[in-house]
């Protein structure tokens, strides 16, 4: 099998392997890990097909359901900033996107502590949304509830370690 790109890593990468175990195909030493054709498949085209099949599939079921008990975006009506629509719209785009997201991480990914903190900020999130959807939520509480839902997130281990300088060279390291 091709190795299409060579990294090393530590064993948590996604999708990495030992040299081993894909050949010796870029000169890569015992040890180094590989990304290979057959792990891009696995990894991202057929995550992402099955996750697009789900958003359509929800998107559909999402827009049927809001229009049936009328919770439709009606800007002629409203006057809110939010409301940007010249015709009526469906709300609850997040639910879709939720549930695709859920459906191929719990289909292709081991869910770990870390997972389940994404999912748990995204829960939070998505459940704002819907509410906001029924009973037009203040921006100042939906941004309340969204720091919330980041430090879950950053409490279940996720971390930004550094970024790169957007005003020079190098990067800004975040990691003490």
């Amino acid at each position: 099998e091709t190795v299409w790109q060579a990294f090393t890593t530590t064993p948590s990468g996604f999708g990495c392997i030992y040299l081993d175990h894909c050949g010796n195909d870029a000169n890569l030493n015992p040890g180094d890990y590989a990304i290979t054709r057959t792990m891009i498949e696995q990894l991202v085209i057929f995550p992402l097909i099955f996750a697009f099949i789900i958003s359509l599939a929800i998107t559909y079921i999402t827009i049927l359901s809001y229009k049936s008990i009328g919770l439709v975006d009606k800007s002629t009506k409203k006057e809110h900033p939010k409301h940007i629509h010249t015709n009526p719209i469906p709300r609850g785009g997040g639910i879709p996107i939720f549930m695709a997201m859920l459906f191929a991480t719990l289909t292709f990914i081991k869910i770990d502590t870390q997972i389940a903190g994404i999912f748990a900020g995204a829960l939070i999130i998505m459940i704002t949304g819907i509410l906001d959807d029924v009973l037009d939520i203040s921006p100042y509480v939906r941004l309340g509830i969204g720091v919330v839902a980041a430090l879950i997130v950053v409490s279940s281990g996720i971390g930004i370690g550094y970024i790169s300088n957007p005003i020079g060279p190098g990067v800004i390291h975040f990691d003490m």
